[in-house]
């Protein structure tokens, strides 16, 4: 039995000709469109290094690859008593709709070399908006050694280097939210081996993709560190969080800190705002045939009084996430997770509860061992009151984890979503580059195609 391993979107891109709507069908556009058909299986882009142009090569050093993700959702949340943005409250408490929640479109690829590498990506946010998400470049030494330049992810939390194709359950978990290091602007320098790996990052802090480096959002400097054990697979195992039926045990540990400091350039309404904030975590990773298991502890400590500017007390937060999936046949996963945000009792006036998050949901992967086409539902229940967690109800309507502010706990969401992965990649080869229906005309978009690549 055959196994779809990976979904590809073929556009009919040309350089000479267009074929209009209405335009007779000849021997040679029949020809032509057979030719396009045998092309498509080569699937490797380049730029010529003569004119710059997008170009089809079966072999070279310089290749472009397009390609992206949707996710779509349909989620049911249910609160009691929440606010109705005057002030007061409604009865109802039920919220439900539709969201295209991460629409992603990619470049990858690399330029002269194998070893020079590349990544730009744009993400279609929940309202139809672009922003620039990763930006990168990258070279790797013979000697292991990559560095890094540009706006990506730094090298602190394992859950949110995962990518978002990538999770166990439909989205990361409210730690993450709260502490992910996200993306950043600086440059990283990376040494592996068969069984550890090191990345270091000297970067403008957490969170600060897409800021000019004056923006008050940006540190004076910050420095990220992660340090990696594996044993029992490839690196390339631990990309995910899923481990197939068949796969052997395997296991992953991380270790991981971020040290940024705020204060001492001029940017506007960061000078006199001096702070330090140390971030720390560690992870491990177990995983074997057909499931896998999952165990990250985070903290944080802030210090917004380090050079005696404020009278501002030291805060200590932590967090916690435990999750594991099984296989109950070669396409349907089950998962559970638990994650908690435990805040430091300085933030007081009954901002300093716990926050817990307990969900279990299902995977059904339309194509076996593939992230290509996956179909997913879970259940998230928040028994906590929202209000009373000063991270949590900062956090709480402006994330992809369906949880909305309330004063009261018990709130629970019921999420569906529908992942497609997919790869668009221009369907000729340098050198053949007449078209038979209008021969020296610029190209045009022909059509899309949708190709299961199967084995």
């Amino acid at each position: 039995m055959t196994t779809a391993k990976t979904l590809v979107v073929l556009a009919g891109l040309t350089l000479s000709g267009v074929a209009l709507a209405g335009t007779p069908e000849t021997d040679g556009s029949r020809a032509y469109g057979a030719e396009m058909q045998a092309d498509a299986a080569r699937r490797s882009s380049m730029l010529d290094g003569n004119s710059g142009g997008l170009l089809l090569a079966e072999g070279g050093d310089t290749a472009v690859k397009l390609g992206g993700f949707a996710q779509f959702r349909y989620i049911n949340n249910f609160r009691d008593n929440p606010p109705n943005g005057s002030g007061s409250f409604h009865d109802s408490g039920y919220t439900n709709g539709f969201e295209a929640t991460r629409t992603r479109l990619e470049a990858t690829g690399n330029i002269m070399s194998k070893a020079l590498t590349f990544k730009v990506d744009a993400d279609f946010n929940k309202s139809g908006s672009a922003s620039l998400k990763d930006a990168w470049g990258q070279y790797a030494f013979d000697n292991g050694v990559k560095v890094k330049w540009g706006q990506f992810k730094l090298p602190v939390l394992r859950e949110e280097l995962v990518a978002d194709i990538n999770q166990l359950s439909i989205d990361r978990s409210i730690v993450n939210t709260i502490f992910t290091q996200d993306r950043s602007q600086g440059i990283q320098a990376a040494y592996e081996q068969d069984q550890w790996r090191l990345m270091g990052a000297f970067s403008d802090g957490l969170g600060t993709l897409n800021t000019p480096y004056t923006s008050a959002a940006e540190s004076d400097f910050a420095f990220s560190a992660r340090g990696e054990f594996k044993w029992g697979d490839d690196w390339k195992r631990f990309s995910d969080f899923t481990s197939w039926r068949g796969q052997s045990n395997a296991g992953l540990i991380g270790l991981a800190a971020h040290y940024q400091h705020s204060g001492n350039t001029a940017s506007a309404g960061s000078n006199s705002d001096k702070n330090d904030l140390i971030e720390y975590t560690a992870d491990f990773s177990f995983e074997g045939n057909g499931w896998n298991v999952f165990v990250a502890g985070v903290g944080r400590h802030y210090d917004p009084s380090s050079h005696n500017l404020s009278s501002s007390k030291e805060l200590d937060d932590f967090g916690l996430v435990i999750q594991a999936g099984v296989f109950v046949n070669d396409q349907i996963e089950l998962f559970a997770r638990y994650d908690g945000v435990f805040v430091d009792s300085d933030y007081g006036n009954g901002f300093d509860d716990a926050f817990n998050t307990i969900g279990v949901g299902a995977n059904y992967y339309v194509f076996a061992q593939s992230q290509a086409f996956k179909v997913s539902a879970d259940i998230q229940y928040f028994p906590d009151k929202v209000s009373k967690n000063a991270l949590v109800t900062g956090v709480s309507g402006s994330n992809n984890n369906a949880l909305q502010f309330d004063s009261k706990g018990d709130q629970f969401a019921i999420r569906l979503q529908v992942q497609l992965v997919f790869e668009v990649l221009d369907q000729h080869r340098a050198g053949d580059m007449v078209d038979p229906v209008a021969p020296g005309k610029p190209f045009q978009l022909r059509g899309l195609a949708v190709e299961f690549v199967l084995d």
